[in-house]
Formats: structure tokens, C-alpha cells, sequence
């Protein structure tokens, strides 16, 4: 059942766009170009059955022929056993369909459902785990000023080019990144059923290097044992 909450956020990423990326990059630690455009998708995903191929939103970045990137937007209050089974099905029908990266946007309005949403998503197709980017509450900058929350809800308002949050954006955006690829590399493992070393598990508690944790995540999602994932 809709929600008065769901329909406020979904009214918010339809009439700005952008917002979808600036999440992303500014409060989740994607890399991505701030030039990026996306711009909507129609909600039913493919015109052959099934038909239940229906995310909350969906957009596109760059020209429709070959887009840059896809983006897909779930407001969720928890997870379900649907949504899992749906989640890699919205993500490979984007891909199969423009060949580009797709990347899947969970809402929240709870810590609890942030936790719940985030778990990595393995399907029974060799190598491919989907990983949602669950947005926690704590990590959206708050509004202190009635102005900011009427400009938003008019759609003139954007994140990155307010001074007082794309400052807030700034400060500890690459320690929360770092924080978040170590639990997701803990979650892919547990997954997986792979248990690292306790020398294993103070190297990524210890490592404060984006590109590393990201480098160790992906190795993760493939890894047979957990000396895989940090080979020279």
C-alpha cells in the first residue's frame, strides 16, 4: 500500500532528476561525474512478458542509444521477500538493455530498513550478486532553515549547488564511504560463507583507502576463498 511518505519521495526524484546521481556521488561515495543528466525512464522496464517489471523510478544519463549509466529508485519502509527476487531482475533488464552500468538506489526512512535493504542479493547466475545502495536517514544532511524544505518541495531547490549543504556533503563524505564499502565487504563475505582471518578483518578495519575497499569488494562478490580478495 502507498504511503504518504512513498509518494512524497517519489514526487521528490521525479521532479528532480539529478537527485538520484547527487545521492549517489555526494552522500554515498559513487564515483561519477557531476555533469551527469539522468533523465526519467518509463516505469515498466520491458514491454515482453513478464510485465511486473516495475520499479518505483527509473532514469537514464547520456543518449538513449548508449546511456552512460542507468539508475533505479525503491522507496522502501522494509524489505521483503518480493523485492529480492525483483531487485536483480529491474538490474539485469537495464543492463541487457543498454549495456551500461545500473545502479540500484534504496530510500529508507528507517535505520532498520537501511540495514535490512542494504544486504547484497546473490542469485543463482554464476558471479552476478546485486548490491543495493541503501540510503540510511543519518546520512542525509539536515535542513535548518523552512526555506530549504519549501524550495525543495517546489522543485526549484538542487542539493549540490546549495553552499550550506554541499559543504555538509564534503565533511566526512570520503570516511563514510570508507565505513560503508568495509561493511559491505564483511556483508559480501558473510554471504558467501567465507570468514576472514582476524589479520584479514584488521586489514579492511584498518584500511582507509576508498579504491582499495572497493577494489577488495568486487573481489569479494566472485572470491572462493578469502585469500582472494586481497592477491597482490
Amino acid at each position: 500500500m502507498m504511503t504518504d511518505w512513498h509518494d512524497s519521495a517519489t514526487k521528490l526524484f521525479k521532479e528532480n532528476p539529478t537527485l538520484v546521481a547527487e545521492v549517489l556521488r555526494d552522500l554515498m561515495g559513487v564515483p561519477m561525474a557531476q555533469d551527469v543528466k539522468p533523465v526519467p525512464l518509463p516505469q515498466v522496464l520491458s514491454d515482453k512478458p513478464p510485465n511486473d517489471l516495475i520499479p518505483d523510478l527509473a532514469f537514464l544519463a547520456g543518449p538513449a542509444r548508449k546511456p552512460s549509466r542507468c539508475f533505479i529508485v525503491e522507496l522502501q519502509t522494509k524489505m521483503t521477500k518480493e523485492k529480492r527476487r525483483q531487485w536483480p531482475r529491474y538490474v539485469t533488464t537495464l543492463w541487457a538493455r543498454y549495456e551500461c552500468p545500473v545502479e540500484l538506489l534504496v530510500i529508507c526512512p528507517s535505520k532498520a530498513a537501511a540495514h535490512a535493504c542494504s544486504d547484497p542479493i546473490f542469485t543463482n547466475l554464476e558471479r552476478f550478486v546485486c548490491v543495493p545502495k541503501a540510503l540510511f536517514p543519518e546520512e542525509v544532511p539536515a535542513m535548518t532553515r523552512p526555506q530549504e524544505m519549501e524550495d525543495l518541495l517546489n522543485s526549484t531547490y538542487r542539493m549540490p549547488h546549495s553552499p550550506t549543504l554541499r559543504k555538509k556533503f564534503e565533511e566526512g563524505r570520503e570516511e563514510e564511504a570508507v565505513t560503508r564499502e568495509r561493511k559491505t565487504i564483511f556483508k559480501v563475505l558473510r554471504a558467501r560463507n567465507l570468514t576472514p582471518t582476524e589479520e584479514q578483518s584488521q586489514l579492511i578495519e584498518s584500511c582507509d583507502s576508498l579504491g582499495t575497499l572497493e577494489l577488495w569488494s568486487d573481489r569479494a562478490e566472485t572470491a572462493t576463498r578469502t585469500d582472494d580478495v586481497f592477491k597482490d
